[in-house]
């Protein structure tokens, strides 16, 4: 870990951080109230060019429904956003939302061992397994491998039961999120959809939610812990985003602990750690880690628009996306009427959505300084204003289906010595079977392929792509970090 933080430096010079206060925009959303409208995009920063712009890629998914808020506003509506459906794996996060009170209050405890509370299955848990703590599960790094009530996560790719201490290996394993379920309900006394009913939808006023339509479920001779899976709107997702972008609060109620808006949000296993290798590979393409049941953004450069964002996130296309630096949260959907999530066919991915962000954010107006409250900034000059140049990580990775994934280029063509600066070598080598890059210094770091010649290090920020010639060597390769490049010749 220590030397991947030391690779990101060492490649590149932090900008100057970013303003992270930014003040509640008159006229938010309040309780039980439609999302009032911006009525002129320009009068907060944004280019109503761009925002069509946005508009027409979302059309062209598989989107159901969008809505982007700034402020506590709709900047951007498409689709019914009353429809209510199934949200897949982005239930885990407002799990996460629910367990904040509880957390606060003692009445779970994060140390707390799935021994000591009396967690276990069919078969058995092992004497190492039950040393697992309630922390060790929310942070997806429990070692334990048992069979989960319901499929979509990464188990099959899973270490042997037993092989790892609890607390040391990232795995997206949905028996640690169910079993926290039952932790939840068995700790506090309460059903979770009682518990989210009472204890956020009211407060916050959710338009859309029916507790009647909610029940855990799940195959009971695979784990007695079952999902606990949710039937929400978009406009109603979109409220709990505006929830965690405003730490917890709504209209002057303290409805999740600010400490574990924080805490929940904050990186617990960098993109380089995400397991197993294909997910890591996604991880590192976007800078994408893994917090307490939230994917988290983790840039080194925090002049990045996306840094210190989080998003809750669900197989077919249901996303929410929180953008603190932008005072924007953006909800999207994709309806399914079937009993679990659409097929691949049928979804929106994550570097689609990853497209469609893009664009929304590209959308804000010139004038518009990086870090600036689109609620404070100055009127743009004109309409359809140049979008304002933000660095973000470039987008490298393939749409599924829609291009072929491409193999790494042999390594031996790679391999070699290029300029990094004057009298500075960047080193690529190969030892065992992995691609390993070295700086001036000794800092050494894996390569991890994400597509044809390209290749991310460090936390994922930083990508390095080979131009190669007719005969596979390479002849110089592309540093890119935080959307600014740099080519570096081969040397030898």
């Amino acid at each position: 870990m220590k030397k991947s933080l030391l690779l990101a430096a060492l490649l590149w010079t932090a900008c100057t951080p970013m303003s992270q206060g930014i003040s509640p925009s008159v006229g938010e959303v309040e309780r039980g109230r439609d999302w009032p409208r911006i009525a002129d995009p320009t009068a907060v920063g944004y280019s109503r060019t761009g925002l069509d712009s946005a508009l027409k890629i979302a059309r062209g998914m598989r989107t159901t429904a969008l809505l982007v808020t700034v402020g506590g506003r709709s900047l951007l509506e498409y689709g019914n956003l009353t429809d209510t459906s199934f949200i897949a794996s982005a239930r885990k996060s407002i799990l996460s939302m629910l367990y904040g009170r509880y957390v606060e209050s003692g009445t779970i405890r994060l140390d707390e061992t799935l021994g000591e509370i009396g967690i276990d299955d069919i078969g058995g848990l092992s004497p190492l397994e039950k040393t697992a703590t309630v922390e060790n599960l929310l942070g997806a790094r429990s070692g334990v491998y048992h069979a989960a009530s319901n499929p979509g996560d990464m188990l099959s790719q899973a270490p042997p039961r037993g092989s790892q201490k609890p607390g040391t290996y990232n795995l997206y394993s949905n028996w640690d999120f169910n079993a926290l379920g039952t932790i939840f309900e068995r700790k506090t006394g309460r059903s979770i959809y009682d518990a989210f009913e009472s204890d956020i939808a009211r407060p916050i006023g959710m338009q859309d939610f029916y507790r009647s339509a909610h029940a855990r479920n799940g195959d009971t001779t695979k784990s007695v812990h079952l999902a606990y899976h949710f039937i929400l709107s978009t406009r109603d997702m979109a409220r709990l985003g505006h929830l965690m972008l405003r730490n917890g609060r709504w209209q002057g109620q303290q409805v999740i602990p600010e400490s574990w808006v924080r805490r929940s949000t904050r990186t617990v296993t960098p993109p380089m750690e995400i397991n197993p290798p294909g997910l890591r590979r996604q991880a590192l393409a976007f800078g994408q880690g893994y917090g307490f049941l939230w994917w988290t953004r983790v840039r080194p450069d925090t002049t990045d628009a996306f840094h210190g964002s989080y998003a809750a996130e669900g197989a077919g296309g249901q996303y929410i996306w929180v953008i603190p630096k932008l005072d924007m949260v953006i909800a999207h959907k994709v309806v399914s009427r079937e009993s679990g999530p659409p097929t691949l066919a049928g979804s929106v991915t994550l570097p689609q959505f990853e497209t469609l962000v893009r664009a929304v954010v590209g959308a804000r107006c010139e004038k518009v300084a990086p870090g600036t409250s689109p609620s404070q900034a100055p009127l743009p000059s004109r309409e359809g204003a140049a979008p304002c140049h933000f660095a973000a990580a470039p987008f490298t990775a393939y749409w599924p289906g829609a291009s072929p994934v491409v193999p790494p280029p042999a390594p031996a063509g790679l391999v070699g010595e290029y300029e990094l600066a004057p009298g500075r070598i960047l080193r690529i080598t190969f030892k065992g079977e992995e691609l390993l890059v070295e700086l001036p210094g000794g800092a050494v770091a894996p390569l991890e392929h994400i597509s044809a010649a390209t290749f991310g290090v460090g936390s994922g920020a930083t990508t390095l792509t080979f131009t190669l010639g007719k005969d596979g060597q390479a002849t110089a390769l592309v540093m890119r970090q935080n959307g600014i490049e740099r080519t570096l010749p081969r040397l030898r």
